[in-house]
C-alpha cells in the first residue's frame, strides 16, 4: 500500500536495507535535513522517540506537516510472526541461532511491551498525552484505516491490497511455522 501510494522520492523506508529498506532505524538520525524535508511519509520500523530525534521529523511532527500512525498486532502473534520470519530467512542475521532455539523459549524471552516502548516520547509528559496525539490502529484493521488517511495525503485513490503473508511466501524450504495452537498445547503439558 505504502509503495502504491509514495514514489521512492517520495518516502523513506525504514528498517534492514537488505530487505528493501533505505535505512536502519539507527542510522535515521543521520538522513540529511533537506531529503527527510521532500519525504511525504517516513514507514518501517522506527521508534516514535526515534523518529522525534531528527530535527527536521520533529519540527514537521510538531507543526502537524507528519502525522505519526501505527498499527498496534497482537502481542503473541507478532513474537511468533517474529519467530517465524527470522527462522524463514536465510539472509536475516540470527537465522542460524534461530535454528536450534525452541519457540516456547523464545517467546518467554521477549518483551512483553515491546509494541509500547516504539509509541513512547520525550515530548509529552505521559502516554495519555503522547496517544492523543498518534493515530493507532490494529494490524487486523490497519489497511482499512490507513487507505482514507494516504489517499487524503497524496491525492491518489488506493486500493486495498492483498493481504500477503511474507514468511510463508518465503518459506521454500517448508520449514515447519510455529502457531498459536502450537504455543497452546505447549503451554498446556
Amino acid at each position: 500500500m505504502f509503495f502504491q501510494a509514495y514514489s521512492k522520492d517520495e518516502a523513506i523506508k525504514v528498517w534492514d536495507p537488505t530487505f528493501g529498506a533505505d535505512v536502519l532505524p539507527e542510522d535515521f538520525i543521520r538522513i540529511s535535513n533537506d531529503k527527510l524535508q521532500k519525504a511525504k511519509a517516513v514507514f518501517g520500523h522506527l521508534p516514535v522517540v526515534t523518529f522525534l530525534g531528527h530535527s527536521v521529523a520533529q519540527k514537521r511532527f510538531q507543526s502537524g506537516e507528519f502525522q505519526i500512525v501505527s498499527t498496534v498486532r497482537d502481542p503473541i502473534d507478532r513474537i511468533i510472526s517474529l519467530y517465524n520470519y527470522v527462522k524463514v530467512n536465510a539472509e536475516h542475521p540470527g537465522n542460524k541461532a534461530m535454528m536450534s532455539i525452541d519457540p516456547v523459549e523464545f517467546i518467554r524471552k521477549q518483551k512483553i511491551n515491546f509494541q509500547f516502548e516504539f509509541l513512547q516520547s520525550n515530548l509529552t509528559p505521559n502516554v495519555d498525552d503522547m496517544l492523543e496525539k498518534l493515530k493507532l490502529f490494529k494490524v487486523s484493521s490497519s489497511i482499512e484505516n490507513l487507505i482514507p488517511i494516504i489517499s487524503e495525503d497524496t491525492g491518489r485513490l488506493l486500493t486495498t491490497p492483498k493481504k500477503a503473508n511474507v514468511t510463508a511466501e518465503r518459506n521454500v524450504d517448508n520449514i515447519e511455522l510455529f502457531n498459536k495452537n502450537m504455543l497452546n498445547n505447549e503451554i498446556m503439558k
